[in-house]
């Protein structure tokens, strides 16, 4: 079969085209009904024809002739020009839509059977589909199963990383891995708070944002875990790694929630974990900033997650998932009040996590909400 290769541009509107375009499963996130024709996939930007079925949620959309077919904003996508030998079903001129996320596929058949995921953006550049991780990112022990996805600036720190939002000012996530060797130290906290000269100024938090602002600026990496040396304390003190939290969350629930990490890493060995920010609505539904504090509109998240992925020292490996209201009363009940699913993080956050392990494992482990905490 002779197969061209067709390009398109993403952001655009795609003139009528008569043809029939292949790709492999497609993993997106949200999937809404559009008329009778078909269905517009939302956060990965896939329309596709009516002949696609939906699998269970968080999906991996095919068709039900095995055959997945997409149209695609921005897409490198192997096109038949013997059409009538293909099964598939025609894109005709009602595929016509505007797109708004870059988008970038590749081969078919010869992937071993290998899906593929859609591509993020980081400041604004596409992220290859086929590895996903940001060149300044590979090898980086601190994102070792994957990096999650989600839109801002990649701040490669020497002890941990930030994906930071320069429209929130505050940090998408923040990553590091913690062991039982590395949480060893005596470095002195020096509440050395200070704004990350790696991002200028306007796209970045500064002191006096927080100041009279009734808020804490909340560590996303605490210092606490990096007592290894005073460079590293020190590093945890960029506004870049901070948000607003309310001080009966910053200094009572969420500081027991770390002593318990902590004590977690002392125990069983090896963590990965990532901490961000929410923005959700009155229904606990994914929405969008509303509250902002200071001269620059640093931007009040709603709630706070942490997701861990512990490995023990017998190489089996669990993960837990915690969600935390940044409310102005305390929190009743303890840390294990608040454990989810991974899932459920993912879900309101946009995010992927871990997604370099074993998939039956990452999907095992991601619906599973681990009650046994904190662990022993």
């Amino acid at each position: 079969m002779e197969l061209e290769r067709k390009e398109f541009n993403g952001g655009m509107t795609i003139d009528p085209w008569q043809g029939y375009f292949i790709v492999i499963s497609f993993r997106c996130d949200m999937i809404e009904r559009v008329g009778n024709n078909g269905w517009m996939v939302t956060g990965d930007c896939l329309w596709a024809s009516s002949q696609i079925e939906v699998v269970a949620k968080r999906h991996w959309v095919h068709s039900k002739m095995n055959t997945n077919i997409c149209f695609l904003s921005t897409a490198r996508v192997l096109c038949s020009k013997n059409y009538s030998a293909l099964a598939t079903t025609p894109i005709t001129a009602t595929m016509k839509k505007t797109f708004h996320l870059l988008v970038l596929c590749a081969l078919l058949a010869s992937c071993n059977g290998q899906t593929k995921k859609a591509p993020q953006v980081v400041d604004g550049t596409a992220i290859s589909a086929d590895t996903l991780m940001p060149a300044v990112l590979e090898g980086n022990d601190n994102i070792k199963y994957g990096y999650p996805g989600g839109r801002g600036v990649v701040l490669a720190k020497q002890f941990y990383v930030i994906l930071f939002d320069t429209t929130t000012l505050v940090p998408e996530w923040v990553t590091y891995h913690l062991t039982k060797e590395s949480l060893q130290g005596d470095a002195h906290r020096k509440n050395n708070f200070r704004p990350d000269a790696d991002l200028p100024e306007g796209k970045r938090s500064e002191l006096v944002d927080y100041k009279d602002s009734e808020f804490d600026r909340g560590h996303m990496t605490p210092a606490a875990d990096f007592k290894r040396s005073e460079e590293a304390m020190s590093e945890t003190f960029f506004l870049s790694n901070m948000a607003p939290q309310r001080p009966n969350l910053n200094r009572i629930a969420w500081s027991h929630l770390e002593n318990e990490v902590r004590d977690l890493v002392n125990r069983h060995g090896s963590i990965w974990i990532f901490t961000g920010p929410l923005y959700l609505d009155s229904l606990d539904h994914r929405g969008q900033p509303i509250a902002h504090i200071g001269p620059d509109n640093v931007a009040v998240p709603t709630h706070f997650f942490k997701v861990i992925l512990c490995e023990h020292s017998d190489g089996q490996r669990e993960m837990f998932a915690f969600i935390m209201k940044n409310q102005v009363g305390k929190l009743p009940g303890t840390s294990k009040d608040y454990i989810v699913f991974v899932r459920k993080v993912e879900e309101l956050s946009g995010l992927n996590f871990f997604h370099r392990l074993p998939h039956s494992e990452e999907t095992r482990l991601e619906t599973t909400a681990a009650m046994n905490w904190p662990i022993q």
